[in-house]
């Protein structure tokens, strides 16, 4: 039977590695070309397109354990916004909710002297 060495190993992993970041980027990459818009709003909620290209090819519980391209395949575009919206929106109350606190208590509301 034939064994690899450690060293042989630990660089077909990394190749393995490089060529899935490869993919993901262009995939992303290519998602950018139809859904301009949603690839925009990734981007900024993740704050870099790196974390955005792998978040979008995770899956996740919200999407049912898909990932945003097969949300994209089924034809749930919908489902996308309706969460990516609903974060921002969710995220713009509780800033909203945190500067309207008064400045002499602490953030579980007990006053400060």
């Amino acid at each position: 039977m034939y064994k690899k060495s450690p060293q042989a190993l630990a660089d077909q992993i990394l190749n393995m590695l490089a060529m899935r970041e490869e993919v993901l980027m262009r995939t992303f990459e290519e998602l950018e070309t139809v859904e301009p818009t949603l690839v925009k709003l990734l981007i900024e909620e993740q704050r870099d397109r790196t974390r955005a290209a792998h978040w979008a090819a995770l899956p996740h519980r919200h999407f049912g354990s898909r990932s945003v391209y097969q949300v994209l395949a089924d034809g749930e575009i919908d489902l996308l916004w309706d969460h990516l919206l609903g974060d921002q929106t969710q995220q713009a109350d509780l800033s909203a909710a945190a500067r309207a606190q008064p400045y002499n208590t602490n953030r579980s509301g007990v006053e400060m002297h």
